[in-house]
């Protein structure tokens, strides 16, 4: 009887320390940072850089992907933001950046920063008449190279003539077999729209 009741405690706290002892370790190694994001930004303690995936007016919070991990992070009035009108108008999938307070299990948002669309200089722009007239004239090798930098279904499902797809996902795995060797060729990206 006493081995028995012996056998369970011991198990009851092996159990305990698997579940609180790896819980406690494993919280503290949760990704801040999305990939894409690490381009420009390195990880911060109380900043989550990544994805907006879900927004609730009615529970104040909203889920954010940075890298492999689902943040849920709660906002209230005060919470702050940048480069949208307010919360509920930011669209999923937009790239955010959350300045929190509070715990890894309880983050509380006290700004919200908005990634804004990339300017390029009207130099390196091409209007769609230019790039039409490239095409019309055919792809002479080394005239000029056009890329498709949407996801593959996209592109499967219908893109320019003389495209070649290189996913802006893709790019630095895929750059070295596609690209030219010529750095001073005409290479011309176009995605579905401004990002």
């Amino acid at each position: 009887m006493l081995q028995n009741r012996l056998s369970v405690v011991v198990s009851f706290c092996a159990l305990t320390v698997l579940l609180f002892g790896f819980s406690g370790r494993a919280h503290a190694q949760l990704p801040r940072i999305g990939k894409p994001c690490t381009q420009c930004h390195t990880a911060e303690n109380n900043v989550i850089r990544g994805k907006l995936v879900n927004l609730s007016e009615k529970f104040k919070t909203m889920q954010v992907i940075a890298g492999t991990f689902a943040w849920v992070v709660t906002y209230d009035d005060r919470t702050s933001v940048t480069n949208a009108k307010a919360i509920n108008a930011i669209k999923k999938g937009k790239e955010i950046a959350v300045n929190f307070t509070g715990t890894d299990k309880n983050p509380r948002a006290l700004s919200v920063s908005v990634k804004p669309p990339y300017k390029l200089p009207k130099e390196k722009q091409m209007s769609l008449e230019e790039i039409a007239s490239l095409v019309a004239k055919g792809s002479e090798k080394g005239t000029y190279f056009l890329f498709d930098a949407r996801p593959k279904p996209r592109y499967l499902e219908g893109h320019m003539p003389t495209a070649v797809s290189l996913p802006y996902h893709a790019f630095d795995k895929l750059q070295a077999s596609v690209l030219p060797k010529d750095k001073d060729a005409l290479i011309i990206f176009y995605c579905g729209g401004v990002t």
